[in-house]
Formats: C-alpha cells, structure tokens, sequence
C-alpha cells in the first residue's frame, strides 16, 4: 500500500460518518508466514489518514481482531470452513455496528460449516504386503501372531481401490474430503497407483476430493527394508524425465542433440499440464 494515495478531490471522506476501509489481503501480525503473498505492513496502516479508523481485510480464512494505533483491524473470515489441519478457523461472517467515532460492536457470527472427512492412508494400507515384507526383514517374525497374518491375508485379498472406498463409505454428496496417501512404494506400485479412479470415485461420493499425493517416496525392496533409492524424494514427472534422458543419453550413439531437443519439448509440454492442474 505504499504507493497507494487516497483520490478525493471533493472532501468526501472528511465529511462522512465513518471511514471503513476494506482489503483483500493479509495483516501483518494477524497471518502466519507463509499466508503473506500479499500483506499490508503495520507501516501502511500507521500511514492511513486518521479518517480511516476502520479496516476490514478478507483474503485470510480465520477471523481476527485486533485494535492497532487507535483503529480496529478486523479479519473477516470466511462464511465457509476453506481448510483442512489445525488453523483452518470456524465458518462465520462479521457484525459491525459503526458510529463516527468508529466501531462500536464487533462480533462473529458463527455457521455452519459444511461436514468434512480428512483421510490419511499410508501405503502399507493399500499394499499390506509391504508390511509383511518390512516386518520379515527387520527380524520380526510374523508367524508368531496368527491374529496379523490372518488380517495381513484379507487386506491382500482387497485392491487398493478397494479399499479407499472402503474409507470413502462414511461420505456424503456434502462431504469436503481430504486423502492424503502417504509413505514408500514401489516404482510397479507407483504406476498401479489408480488415481484417475480415485477421483472420480471422489466425485460420486463427496462434495469435493482433494487427493494428496506429496508424501509418496519411491523405495527399492531388492535394497533391503525398502532402503531408499538415489535421489529419494515426492515423485515428480520431472525428475522421472531426466532419470531416463541420462539413461539414454549413454548409448544415444551420437544423437544426443535429438535426444535433448525431445527432453526440452517433453519437459515444456509437463510443466504447461501441470501449470493448468494448479500443480
């Protein structure tokens, strides 16, 4: 807001009753760190004409309220939960009661929010017998309770799918779902991995699906307790091309150039999908 000056050529602002001035962006102070994209500083606030002793700022989605050099700071929140995790706040919206000399009543009106299901599934979950695998070679023996290999056996016998509709049975054409599938797998896992099921099964079943898939890391079973591989990391399409393009590039047999200039378009024509997915 630095640059920012108040265009008022007729004194309207002197002349009204009160002064609200209403911002889509975070306050400095009232947001956490990484919700700043776009913050106005306490500065900017102190440099505000003193008309102005009411500022109302959305963009973040917890309501707060604070009283900074004698005017009233208000977050209005959002009129619906955005969020998942501990800091995602309460639905509501914001009564304000002004006079001249400011706001006079400040209240949150809470709602209701709409009914969501957050959903952690490790891979082990899906593939049981990476479990089995783990177990065995850590020196644990499974056969010693009959009762884990019994269940180990019948979560075998369901597919992955399977068994994240199993976790979805509890939603509702209202429910705002979060499934998060978390931990090692295998490469031939990673591409059994059916993503494009799961959200449309997300569709059928929920309000929305939003499918997290950044704490999946690739691991080598043949390595031993699924130790991992070089450049263990979130798989990324990315990375998946310039694994393969160093791979060819030893027996390219003198058409190197060709290879890049396909590495290069391939590359551009990933990063473009993934720019309009929101990736």
């Amino acid at each position: 807001m630095a640059p920012v000056r108040v265009d008022d050529p007729k004194g309207a602002l002197a002349q009204a009753d009160v002064g609200l001035l209403l911002l889509h962006a975070a306050i400095e102070g009232m947001s956490m760190p990484n919700e700043g994209e776009r913050t106005v500083t306490l500065a900017s606030l102190d440099a505000l004409g003193p008309r102005f002793n009411v500022v109302v700022a959305g963009h973040i989605h917890r309501y707060a309220h604070q009283r900074i050099g004698g005017r009233e700071v208000v977050v209005s929140g959002s009129t619906e939960v955005m969020e998942f995790g501990a800091h995602a706040g309460v639905a509501g919206f914001v009564w304000l009661e002004l006079t001249r000399d400011g706001a006079q009543h400040i209240q949150h009106i809470h709602l209701a929010a709409q009914p969501r299901k957050d959903i952690t599934l490790a891979t082990e979950n899906l593939w049981p017998e990476n479990r089995t695998f783990r177990m065995g070679v850590t020196g644990t023996l499974i056969g010693r309770d009959a009762a884990l290999l019994e269940a180990t056996r019948a979560k075998a016998a369901r597919t992955p799918l399977e068994t994240i509709r199993q976790e979805l049975d509890g939603c509702t054409p209202e429910t705002m779902t979060r499934l998060r599938i978390v931990g090692p797998l295998t490469r031939e896992q990673y591409h059994e991995l059916p993503v494009r099921e799961i959200l449309r099964l997300g569709q059928e079943r929920t309000f929305s699906l939003d499918l997290d898939l950044r704490d999946l890391y690739l691991f080598d079973p043949a390595a031993g307790a699924f130790a991992p591989t070089t450049g263990i990391g979130p798989i990324s399409l990315l990375d998946e091309l310039d694994a393969l393009v160093a791979a060819r590039r030893q027996s390219a047999n003198g058409a190197a150039d060709d290879l890049d200039a396909a590495a290069r378009l391939l590359r551009d024509r990933i990063s473009a999908a993934e720019g309009e997915r929101g990736q």
